[in-house]
């Protein structure tokens, strides 16, 4: 335990050092950084390009498929974004766009697939067949509204309106919302003034912060080009930012690494600290065992001692209880021509398991033999039929000449059984 505090120790002291070194690599490569407010490595510049140059390609592309809508078709009365007006704070994002027949839909799309630009739903607002909203949900209370009653359009294009929110309802809190989904357990859809989304099944999506309540109306040409200039000069910015970023990775890897063997130096002092707790413990333990194997060496040796006593009168006893049974067998073993009566055992012994395991193989052989010919029968081969009726002939024929040769040595073992005891009673009275 004293060595393994010791390892642990030396352990401490060279991620101390580790640390220590890793502070002065970061100080210095901070201090020749002070002048630098904004790094952005290479990899992060290029992703943020592309994000953004994805982002103005699709809605340019958005802007010139609504365009080229409304010059070739004049039954395009624009997004239903564009015709409705918001009453009071209420405000919905929709992007569907209407149309007063279906066949005018019909022209539109074909163009759109002509022209190969995205995909626009349309609205036919000839075919719109549109549900009533449950009146229950205007009786909700003060703070939900049916949000088909809170939008201010024109009348003709009513029934899109109607059809694009359906019985969805508006609530000035995400609180109001809750209540009326998971407390009232209403089946709605519920939005509330700040853009979080309760859909029907229960998940909560959406949300705006505080300034993005300003943002509700779309934004205007001017708010938009002002982005577009503070954008391009984002742009400029980076690309005249250092882009030897050596440095900044070299800074990271540090930092990790310097994290890492702050961890691993915490850890290696909590167990440096858990190990030395331990320590007295252990050590007194250790000493009262040595004690107690001190107390009881005699005693062990003692018995090792009478334990080997032991083993040498054993052996003993068995050279002379071998030498009593020759003396006693010798005639016997003379006349069968083996040197000891134990030699005689151990043959008796074999010859009775070798043919008890020839006796298990022999029926375990017939037995299979047997289910093949019923096998055989049943699938009417005459052939193989009359091939197996002779194997099993053969093997009845070798098991009866085993059972005879078994009967046999029974025989000839009850012999030699009297035989050894004629003798033992001889040799008993030859010693009396």
């Amino acid at each position: 335990m004293a060595r393994n505090v010791d390892n642990h120790a030396r352990e401490v002291q060279g991620l101390t050092a580790d640390v220590q070194d890793l502070k002065q690599a970061q100080a210095e490569l901070d201090a020749s950084k002070d002048d630098q407010e904004l790094v952005l490595e290479g990899a992060q510049v290029d992703e943020f390009n592309r994000i953004k140059n994805e982002a103005k390609v699709k809605t340019l592309q958005l802007r010139n498929t609504l365009g080229s809508l409304q010059m070739h078709h004049k039954a395009d009365t624009g997004r239903l974004q564009a015709l409705v007006r918001d009453e009071k704070e209420h405000s919905d994002e929709l992007a569907r766009m209407n149309e007063d027949h279906a066949s005018a839909v019909a022209r539109l799309v074909d163009y759109l697939r002509e022209q190969r630009l995205e995909s626009v739903e349309f609205i036919p607002l000839d075919r719109i067949r549109v549900t009533p909203p449950n009146e229950r949900f205007r009786r909700l209370g003060d703070n939900i509204k049916l949000v088909v009653d809170v939008i201010a359009c024109d009348a003709d294009i009513q029934p899109a309106v109607a059809y694009a929110v359906s019985d969805s309802i508006v609530c000035e809190s995400i609180d109001d919302a809750r209540d009326v989904c998971f407390r009232r357990n209403e089946k709605v859809k519920a939005v509330t003034l700040n853009g979080m989304v309760v859909s029907k099944n229960g998940s909560m999506t959406g949300g705006k912060t505080h300034k993005d309540s300003a943002r509700s109306e779309r934004w205007d040409e001017k708010e938009t080009a002002a982005l577009k200039a503070q954008r391009e000069q984002l742009h400029a910015e980076l690309a005249s930012l250092d882009k030897e970023s050596t440095g900044v990775v070299r800074k990271q890897t540090l930092e990790t690494k310097l994290g890492s063997l702050t961890n691993r130096l915490r850890y290696a002092n909590a167990d440096i600290k858990t190990t030395e707790s331990k320590l007295p413990k252990i050590l007194a333990r250790q000493t009262e065992c040595q004690k107690v194997l001190q107390q009881i060496a005699p005693e062990i040796q003692t018995l090792r001692g009478a334990i080997a006593a032991r083993e040498s009168s054993m052996a003993r006893l068995e050279v002379e209880i071998n030498a009593v049974e020759d003396s006693l067998f010798e005639g016997f073993s003379h006349q069968f021509g083996i040197a000891s009566i134990r030699e005689y055992e151990e043959n008796v012994v074999k010859q009775r398991q070798e043919r008890s395991d020839r006796r298990q193989q022999l029926d375990s052989h017939l037995a299979k033999v047997q289910a093949q010919l019923q096998y055989l029968q049943a699938q009417d081969l005459p052939s193989d039929w009359a091939k197996l009726k002779d194997t099993i002939a053969k093997q009845k024929r070798a098991l009866k000449a085993l059972e005879k040769e078994k009967t046999d040595l029974q025989t000839q073992t009850a012999a030699l059984e009297v035989t050894s005891e004629r003798h033992v009673e001889a040799s008993t009275a030859a010693h009396d």
